[in-house]
């Protein structure tokens, strides 16, 4: 059985990214085409929210970070996660605007999803501050579902 990603938007936007001058950016891109090379080893997921973010933003450059997202099926974004999401931002102070960051997380937690993808340093931070999502890697998280089962 694969594991289950959930892939947020920062994901998208470094693998259709133009090329840039600055090395943080370049690694980034790098490291995201080649696990994206990798992608079928895994069962994507995405949201809605995903999407709106990849849609938002230059025509041309959405246009291309929503066809990546071509195909990946979206998870609900259902009272559970409305409610979970609502926790984090509450129990992490979040500002307003970090609030799509709490729901990726909820998101991730209530679907069960195995990893939540992302190079948003954010998520990142409050992903790693909540107990349910120990941090496996620098931008990978595994998500607690699977640790009760």
């Amino acid at each position: 059985m694969k594991a289950k990603v959930y892939v947020e938007t920062t994901v998208v936007s470094y693998l259709t990214a133009r090329r840039t001058r600055d090395l943080i950016a370049v690694a980034h891109q790098s490291l995201t085409r080649r696990w994206w090379k990798r992608r079928k080893r895994f069962d994507l997921y995405c949201s809605q929210s995903v999407v709106r973010e990849a849609g938002a933003g230059d025509a041309t450059a959405a246009q291309q970070r929503l066809a990546a997202l071509r195909g990946v099926p979206l998870l609900d974004i259902n009272d559970s996660v409305k409610e979970l999401a609502a926790a984090i931002a509450q129990a992490a102070a979040l500002p307003k605007r970090a609030n799509e960051d709490a729901l990726h997380i909820a998101l991730s937690t209530v679907h069960g999803m195995d990893y939540l993808l992302t190079w948003n340093s954010r998520t990142r931070r409050f992903a790693t501050s909540w107990p349910q999502l120990p941090t496996t890697t620098a931008t990978v998280y595994r998500s607690s579902a699977r640790q009760r089962n």
